[in-house]
Order: C-alpha cells, then sequence, then structure tokens
C-alpha cells in the first residue's frame, strides 16, 4: 500500500485556508488509485477550536468545508479531519471525527473514542466519546482509522479508559492501522508517540502510518514528527519535525531499527522558534520588541526572536537606569549587534525621577527598597508597550527563568 502523508499546518476557524492546504497537498503529492492520503487531527476546523465549538456557524462552515473536500476527491483515498454533528440525541452535540474519503464519497467515518481531559485537553467538554469502531473499506483497503488519543495503549493512559479502540478494530482484520493526531509538543514526546505506536504492532501485528499536525496554535505547539511503521515494529519513513512535509511511502518496504533519540535542546529551540512565528503569522503581525538588559534572559529570547523571524523582524531595546553597569550596557548592545537587529537605548532615569518626586509625600519617610526597584519594571514595561503601540511590534516577555 502506498500511503501519503500531508503534515501540514492548520489554523484554528480558517476554513478557506484549510481547505486551500488540503487539495493543493492533493495535488502537489500526485497520489493515484488505491493510494491513501492522511491528514492530521480535525484538519478541516484546526487544533483545538476549543469554545468555537459551541457556534453553529462554525460547525456549518467545517460542514461546508467538508463537502468542498469530498467533490474534489477522486482516485486516492483521502483521510481528514472534522467535526461531525451528533444526530443521536444523546450525550454531547459533536463527535472529533475523520472521513475516509473517495471517489467522490464518504466512506466511512471514524469517531473518537477516547477523549483526553488533561493537560491542555478538556474535548469531553464538547465532544461524545465514539461508538464502538470498525474497519472502513475503501478501494480494496480495509482501514483501521484512529484518532491521536484512541492508539495510545500505553501506560499511563491505558488506565484512563474503559474502551480500547484499537482491541476492537485488530479484531475485524484490517490491513493497516492509521492515526489523525493533533499532538502537542514537549522534550522527549518522539519517543512516547513510537513506544505507543510500536505497542500497537507487537500486539496486532498491524503497520501503523501516524500523522501529527504541525505548527502553532495559541499557547500550544504540535511537532509533527510523523511516521510510518512496518509489521515488525521498524520505522519505514519518519519526516522532519516541526514542518510542513508531504510524503509518499510504501508500508511494504522494510522497516529499519529503532531511531537514535532526538536531541532535546535542539528540538526545544525549534518548538520555540516555531511557536513563535506561527503565533505571529496567524495574528497577521511581522515585527517583535524585546527589552534587552544584557543578561541572560532577555538574551536567550532575543536570540530565539532573531532566529524564528529574521534579525530585520526584531528591535531590542535597553533601558539602563542609575543601577545599571557599563559593562551590562555594553553586553546588551554587543548581543544586539551580533545578531543583526535593531538596537535602541531609552535611559530611564528621567521617568524614574519624575515617579519619585511625584510620590514623595505618599513615600514619606519609608526605605527604599522593592517598591523602587517595581517601579523601573513597570517604566520599562510602558517604554516596550509604547514601542508596540507605536510600531505595531509584539511585545515578547523576557521572564523566561523566573
Amino acid at each position: 500500500m502506498r500511503v501519503c502523508i500531508a503534515q501540514i499546518d492548520t489554523t484554528v476557524g480558517d476554513f478557506d485556508g484549510n481547505v486551500a492546504k488540503v487539495l493543493d497537498a492533493l495535488s502537489r503529492l500526485g497520489a493515484g488509485p488505491g493510494d491513501v492520503v492522511v491528514f492530521p487531527e480535525l484538519t478541516l476546523t484546526g487544533y483545538p477550536p476549543l469554545d468555537l465549538l459551541e457556534r453553529p456557524s462554525f460547525v456549518e462552515a467545517n460542514l461546508r468545508a467538508l463537502d468542498r473536500v469530498v467533490a474534489s476527491v477522486k482516485e486516492p483515498i483521502v483521510i481528514v479531519g472534522f467535526v461531525e454533528p451528533n444526530k443521536t440525541g444523546v450525550g454531547k452535540p459533536l463527535f472529533n471525527a475523520a472521513a475516509v474519503v473517495h471517489d467522490g464519497q464518504v466512506m466511512g467515518i471514524h469517531r473518537k473514542v477516547r477523549l483526553p481531559t488533561y493537560d491542555v485537553f478538556d474535548e469531553a467538554r464538547w465532544f461524545e466519546p465514539g461508538p464502538q469502531p470498525g474497519v472502513i473499506a475503501a478501494a480494496g483497503q480495509r482501514l483501521a482509522v484512529t484518532i491521536c488519543e484512541d492508539m495510545w495503549g500505553i501506560e499511563p493512559w491505558r488506565s484512563l479508559y474503559r474502551k480500547d479502540p484499537v482491541e476492537a478494530l485488530a479484531a475485524k482484520s484490517p490491513d493497516i492501522l492509521i492515526n489523525l493526531s493533533a499532538s502537542p509538543f514537549h522534550a522527549g514526546k518522539q519517543a512516547v508517540r513510537a513506544q505507543a505506536a510500536q505497542e500497537v504492532v507487537r500486539r496486532h501485528n498491524l503497520p501503523v502510518v501516524y500523522v501529527n499536525l504541525v505548527g502553532g496554535n495559541d499557547g500550544i505547539v504540535f511537532d509533527g514528527g510523523s511516521f510510518v511503521l512496518s509489521k515488525d515494529g521498524g520505522v519505514v519513513a519518519r519526516v522532519p519535525s516541526f514542518q510542513e512535509v508531504l510524503a509518499s511511502v510504501s508500508t511494504d518496504s522494510p522497516g529499519q531499527g529503532i531511531e537514535e533519540p532526538e536531541d532535546l535542546v535542539l528540538s526545544v529551540i525549534a518548538a520555540l522558534c516555531l511557536g513563535l512565528r506561527d503565533f505571529l503569522g496567524k495574528l497577521g503581525l511581522k515585527k517583535v520588541v524585546v527589552g534587552l538588559s544584557g543578561g541572560i534572559d532577555s538574551a536567550v529570547v532575543a536570540a530565539l526572536a532573531a532566529k524564528a523571524l529574521q534579525p530585520e523582524a526584531v528591535t531590542c531595546v535597553s533601558m539602563p537606569s542609575r543601577y545599571t553597569s557599563e559593562e551590562t550596557r555594553r553586553d546588551a548592545a554587543t548581543i544586539a549587534r551580533n545578531l543583526g537587529v535593531t538596537f535602541l537605548e531609552v535611559p530611564i532615569d528621567p521617568m524614574f525621577d519624575a515617579y519619585l518626586t511625584s510620590l514623595a509625600q505618599a513615600f514619606s519617610e519609608r526605605p527604599g527598597g522593592v517598591t523602587e526597584e517595581n517601579l523601573q519594571a513597570r517604566i520599562r514595561g510602558a517604554i516596550l508597550m509604547a514601542i508596540s503601540n507605536r510600531t505595531g511590534a509584539l511585545v515578547l516577555n523576557t521572564g523566561n527563568k523566573s
């Protein structure tokens, strides 16, 4: 079987944009009869849609988007994620679903069985768990389609649920197990996903296709890292993380051994850069402003911004006071010069003195200390926000250690 991985970066609520990405991927992949093209979880709505799911117009727009995809699909089998209304009249009003599309028709729908409610997830708030799943037949293929958490049969996830959709599907003799996912990044997550997929192979002797979302949506970063495992658990293919990728893979290819572990530091850097770049891009912003003290915290943020956005999109602002050492001032200027970013120095002493004068009676004879330190921090924040308001640049918080 030829499987096409469509690891794309979707935007929550951008139905036209998400459909365009699906159709562009299908065009570029050139998939033919019997090929299976797999997209990430909730392809058409973007993930996570959160309380937008409570708007009927949002759900209806998602169904119109599905209709557009269905009408465009001819020869290949295409699997896309969408939100399906629950017409049973029992339970929550929606399903987190995946449609198997072929020859202008929806051949079958899988409804996500396991709905996570931990960490960043709260899917049970909006979705009804799917019923016992069945194998979906399309173009001579028997497909066991699952969505994200459905596949996680290892601990501690296995103990969270009464139902095991993979067990139910494996009993019906599928040719392959396919998982559409929107699995957020954390350091070391790739190894955990591989472990979950290899457990499926070990227990059920099925090849596994895992297609994960990539990109940043609000405060969540999805790293992609989609892969295909052979029946023996070897890695047939793994596509690059932190970028959109289209790839075609034969599930009959021999699997390789277990991969080398990912570099955790490099993966964290890549995740931060992707999250920052996507956050700005999806809001229509192009520039950032960073308060640069010369210390480690702000230097790291400035370096990440320059790497993610290019130096010309970054303005660094040094805001020294009478307490700032000359060494620190020089360090701030040197960091900005090395990064190639715009550098401004705005001394805050005049503003700080104005505050102290205005507050002299209120402060009376009380000794100075934390209050004065906090005043300086607030002045610096006001300066950065003023630059942001005037230039349209987003202020980046540099308190990554505190």
